[in-house]
């Protein structure tokens, strides 16, 4: 999933080139210098990568516009998504998770499906196969919000939906209601 900036900014103290952000989240209006030269700031999956675990490592979120449909229909082509550390919380099977793919070394953001000792596993909603293991370092962080195209917010807090979507995912239902989905809606 490639992404290109739209807004970043993080949650804590600091000032940029004269922007103030706070722990309520940015001002607006002294942000728009900034947000009109992020605009055009187009990342590959490598260089988002690098950019997300740099946020990500010093306990920062940061969100992005998602690329590609992967993840369709629970992000979509577009959509602006947050990641955000996982800090003391462990990954569980159903996070939506960012990690930088230890084969191709570009950003990911797709299902956990399971975990071992040393290694999870992720799968695309609206793919049929799971990716490769990963090791546990490559995680960047967990997708907590989820900002639709349409303008619609969704705060990520579906402890109960995440266990249903993993199981209908294991049996390909996500991705086949997913290109149904594409197909009658898109």
């Amino acid at each position: 999933m490639l992404g290109c900036i739209k807004v970043i900014f993080t949650f804590g103290e600091h000032t940029r080139k004269g922007v103030h952000v706070s722990d309520n989240g940015p001002n607006f209006q002294e942000m728009q210098p900034v947000i009109k030269r992020l605009d055009s700031l187009g990342l590959s999956g490598k260089a988002l990568g690098i950019l997300v675990k740099a946020f990500t490592e010093q306990g920062r979120m940061i969100r992005f516009t998602a690329r590609g449909d992967s993840m369709f229909p629970f992000i979509k082509d577009g959509d602006v998504i947050r990641v955000t550390p996982y800090g003391d919380v462990l990954p569980a099977p159903g996070d939506m998770a960012a990690f930088i793919d230890s084969v191709t070394e570009k950003l990911v953001v797709h299902r956990i499906m399971r975990l071992s000792q040393d290694r999870f596993v992720t799968k695309g909603d609206h793919c049929f196969h799971e990716d490769n293991p990963q090791p546990y370092d490559n995680i960047l962080g967990f997708i907590s919000e989820i900002n639709s195209r349409n303008g619609i917010c969704y705060g990520i807090n579906y402890i109960k939906i995440k266990r249903y979507v993993t199981f209908l995912s294991r049996f390909n239902l996500t991705a086949i209601f997913g290109k149904l989905l594409k197909r009658k809606y898109y």
